[in-house]
Parts: C-alpha cells; structure tokens; sequence
C-alpha cells in the first residue's frame, strides 16, 4: 500500500482488492487520531498499487460491502474523535463516490455490512455512540432507502473478523465480543422483502 493505515475497509470486485479510509496510525499516547480519506487499488496480476478517488468523508472502524460487482458501500465509522452515521458508495467503474442522502438509523462503528443480494444490505453489531458492543441487525433496502429492524445475532459483537454470505443465505460471523472472547455464529437471513 502507498498510506500506512489500521481500521480501513477492504473489498473485492472483479479481481481487484480495494482499500480505503483507517487511522493513519494505531493509538499513540497524547497524539490524536488523523482519520484518511484516501482510497487505493491493488490489481494482483502486476502485483501494483494505485490511488483512487478519495472519499467524500474520512473514516474507519466502518461496515463496507460489495454490490454488484461494481458498487462498494460504506456505512457510519469514526472520523477522529466522532462516530458517524452517513453511508457512502463508491462507483468502480467511474472512479467516484456519493454521499447518500439517507443515514444510518443512528451513529455506529465496528460493525459490519454485507449484500445479500442485488437489494439489501445486511448491517451487523457494532458499536453504540455510547461504546457498548450490541447485537443487532437492520437491512437497509437500497431500492426505497429504507432500515428495516431484524432478528439480533445471539452474541454483541465488534465485527473485526468479517462477514461471509453462504449459498443457503446464511450468514456466518466471525469475530470477538468485548466480555466473553472470540465468538462466532450462523446467522439465517430470513423475510427481507
């Protein structure tokens, strides 16, 4: 990578790893956190990174999914000191982002995103504005930009470790609870229309 940085979003699309935003450095004491907008593209065949287009806010520890095999989104995170709660998606074809005109139901960060299909999005855990790890889960139906609350994982979670979407449309969780260690689950998408 050309920018050092911890707690950035990584996707995959069409043979290409997309990094983007993090801390420019892990938690220094008495140095304040500088969050990144920068935004880079790694092509595995020349074994090459390349900048792309910055995003429109800086942000890390945020929930990031692939859509399409073109779009990535990015929900809420941290700028600095300030959690957030607006999404941002990214066009790989053209090079350019959008800032969304509707918001996550409330500021979270540490949580994770994944596309279920080519109309919602799964928003997982995370963390509350008042740092306490939780357990639900919301859809967000891109077709009428509409949060729909679901069923909660069993477990509070801080998505560090990822999300992956099986063909039985299941969800399987893999991270760690702040209380009780390493926990992991299936989770079943169900009723999302």
């Amino acid at each position: 990578m050309n920018h050092p940085r911890y707690g950035h979003g990584t996707v995959s699309i069409k043979g290409f790893i997309f990094v983007f935003g993090g801390f420019a450095h892990k938690d220094i004491p008495g140095e304040p956190p500088r969050t990144l907008n920068t935004c880079e593209k790694f092509t595995p065949a020349t074994n090459s990174w390349e900048i792309v287009t910055t995003m429109n806010e800086a942000r890390a520890f945020f929930g990031t999914c692939a859509m399409e095999n073109q779009y990535i989104f990015c929900f809420g995170g941290f700028h600095d000191y300030e959690m957030l709660s607006n999404i941002e998606k990214y066009d790989t074809i053209t090079d350019t982002w959008i800032t969304l005109y509707y918001k996550l139901p409330y500021p979270l960060a540490k949580h994770a995103a994944i596309a279920c299909d080519k109309r919602n999005i799964l928003i997982m855990g995370g963390m509350s504005s008042d740092f306490d790890p939780l357990a639900t889960v919301l859809n967000l139906d891109i077709n009428t930009a509409k949060f729909s609350k679901k069923a909660p994982m069993r477990n509070r979670k801080l998505m560090d470790g990822g999300v992956y979407l099986a063909r039985d449309t299941s969800v399987f969780v893999i991270s760690s609870d702040d209380a009780a260690g390493f926990k992991s689950e299936r989770y079943v998408v169900r009723d999302l229309y």
